[in-house]
């Protein structure tokens, strides 16, 4: 999994992220309600004006990224060059490009049911339905008032810590802020790398969020707060105080506070030269604690020195221990890494380092119950088969699986390489090692050239200490790379097409299937009408192909040629596409089947871009048939 956590030129919307931080710190629900048309949504009750949502294609309802995910708590950046979003949640690292149906989630490209959409006023419109199922949230329909209600449950992830009340300040040493201890509130959320602490009011709802992130190369400090101040008065709230200052470059700073009838909000930002610090604030207006906890937010400021501090970060020698004590588990993440999973997962555990230029650097450390066919050794040589099997030849290569001592732990391992045209260099060590009734993953990437990586990844897997897991207590962790066998006859306009049983659907509609590959490549068939032939089939394909060659972001692979595939013939056009980040290869292959016009449409990253996955490809060409 290779992911980053960038900082948004259109950062926080901060009403928006401070509701999000509130519903989601206290682990209740966030209720989204609007109607199709209509410029203004409610989130847990609380009007927002967004731009209006709106219905393309076969009734595909596009909505607001921005608004719906970071209510979600998403973090999410805008690249306007390659006008691309992408979104950072726990678990789920997504992005998506204007214009292109197929979205990458997790590494995984994964087909919409329509492209995303920039509107006229610059807002970033993605399919409901895509971001429902990606961020597990529930969407119900009301026939009668016509809304759409958007539904996302989160539990508790409530925590304190130790000695931090005896303290006159709190702080952070590694990012560098100090402020007043908030004696009469409760430290409800503090995220793995530090970059979210969350205090809440006891048996009360006022709260306040610090979010620091790194500042990325295109951050425009005066938009940011421009976009915070416009949304206060669009909600309609009073605004009660604006301060800005931006004398110092290294140092700017500005707050605004608002209020309606019943809610005081406020945000404090400051901007300095690697970080952003967010305070974000949601008090009753008669809040008995308003005044207090106001005061203590303005203690917040840059810097960590002085007397009686209680330093929350926990950063030792340039990392941070990850423990969870139900696998009796821990283990050293590098200080600049931050947690892409669920702080609450079962089995699970990724990192990715938080740097916008290293999209490469990573770690997952995976627990799965072992048996007579699954052993570290036997987990190692089916994990490389697999890898190696699925990845773009030209561009990889693999070592064998070996043994080797960690400490106390006996690892079987292997290594690989992958060379990404824009990315840079990828080096992967993947090691497997067992204690009691279970087998463990550890798969550490890093981005070349890197000074003494060997040193590097040997220091992190010989700090794991694990002690063996009672079996009771946590029972089965089945591995899930189960590999399916056997195809399943799907339809679509007047064909029958097998699709091996591992692939997901994500769009049927008759005329149009989608599907993604577990092996990394989408897929998207398409019936047409109005074709009369092969002649201008292949006169379709070639006027896309002349245009391509006018994009200097296309480079043509296999020119507008025959294919044949079995009983059928298409015309195949194939393009590599690039941008600044990645390479994807796309394929179009258009036939005519009982004088209907089809076209295959395939999208594979180009490290995935294998001969295996090529087969994969044909096979599928080659089933199609009348039905």
């Amino acid at each position: 999994m290779k992911k980053t956590l960038k900082f948004a030129v259109l950062l926080v919307v901060s009403v928006v992220l401070s509701i999000a931080m509130t519903v989601m710190a206290n682990g209740e629900n966030v209720e989204i309600g609007f109607c199709v048309g209509d410029a203004t949504l409610s989130i847990n009750g609380e009007a927002v004006t967004v731009e209006k949502p709106y219905v393309v294609g076969d009734g595909v309802t596009l909505v607001p990224v921005r608004v719906i995910t970071e209510a979600f708590g998403a973090k999410v950046d805008w690249n306007s060059e390659t006008k691309t979003v992408k979104l950072s949640y726990p678990e789920v690292e997504v992005s998506l490009q204007i214009g292109s149906s197929v979205a990458e989630v997790n590494g995984k490209a994964e087909q919409l049911l329509a492209a995303p959409e920039l509107t006229e006023n610059g807002f970033t419109m993605v399919p409901l339905r895509f971001l429902s199922e990606t961020f597990g949230a529930e969407v119900s329909y009301d026939n009668e008032t016509k809304k759409i209600t958007v539904t996302k449950t989160e539990s508790d992830g409530g925590k304190t810590v130790e000695g931090s009340v005896t303290s006159k300040y709190i702080g952070d040493s590694y990012y560098g802020w100090t402020m007043e201890n908030p004696t009469n509130m409760t430290m409800l959320e503090r995220s793995f790398d530090g970059n979210k602490t969350t205090f809440k009011v006891a048996d009360q709802s006022d709260n306040f969020a610090i979010l620091v992130l790194p500042r990325g190369e295109d951050y425009d400090f005066e938009r940011v707060v421009m976009q915070a101040k416009n949304t206060f008065v669009s909600q309609g709230r009073a605004m009660v105080a604006f301060d800005k200052d931006t004398k110092d470059p290294k140092k700017q700073t500005a707050q605004i506070s608002a209020k309606d009838k019943e809610i005081f909000v406020t945000w404090k930002i400051i901007s300095t030269e690697d970080y952003v610090y967010e305070l974000c604030g949601i008090f009753a207006v008669d809040g008995k604690d308003k005044d207090e906890c106001m005061r203590i937010m303005s203690t917040f400021d840059i810097g960590f020195s002085g007397d009686d501090i209680h330093d929350l970060s926990t950063v030792k020698d340039g990392y941070r221990e990850y423990k969870n004590e139900k696998l009796k588990l821990s283990f050293n993440v590098p200080e600049s890494f931050y947690m892409t999973s669920d702080e609450n997962a079962e089995n699970r555990f990724s990192f990715a380092i938080n740097d916008e230029k290293d999209t490469i650097s990573s770690m997952n450390f995976i627990v799965y119950s072992k048996s007579d066919e699954l052993t570290a050794k036997s987990l190692a040589e089916r994990d490389r088969e697999h890898n190696k099997q699925v990845m773009n030849e030209d561009m990889s290569a693999f070592g064998e699986v070996s043994e080797k001592e960690y400490n106390s732990l006996s690892a079987c391992e292997y290594e690989y390489t992958v060379r990404h045209t824009k990315r840079g260099e990828e080096y992967t060590r993947d090691v497997f090692f067992e204690l009691g009734n279970y087998v463990y993953n550890i798969a550490i990437s890093v981005k070349m050239p890197m000074e003494n990586h060997i040193e590097y990844i040997d220091g992190i897997i010989n700090s794991i200490k694990i002690e063996e897991i009672p079996f009771d207590e946590v029972g089965v962790l089945m591995h899930d790379n189960t590999e399916a066998t056997g195809t399943t006859k799907v339809t679509v306009g007047d064909i029958n097409i097998d699709i091996p049983n591992d692939f997901i659907e994500t769009s049927a509609d008759g005329d149009t299937i989608a599907y993604i590959a577990p092996s990394g490549f989408a897929f998207t068939v398409i019936s047409l009408d109005g074709i009369s032939g092969m002649p201008e089939l292949r006169k379709t394909i070639t006027a896309l192909e002349s245009e391509r060659k006018k994009d200097d972001s296309y480079t043509i692979v296999i020119p507008t040629e025959e294919k044949k595939v079995g009983n059928n013939t298409y015309y195949q056009l194939v393009s590599k596409f690039e941008d600044e980040e990645n390479v994807t290869y796309g394929g179009e292959y258009a036939t005519i089947i009982s004088r209907r016009a089809y076209v295959f449409l395939v999208s594979c990253p180009e490290e995935l871009y294998s001969e295996y996955n090529r087969q994969q490809i044909d096979k599928i060409l080659a089933s199609a048939r009348k039905k």
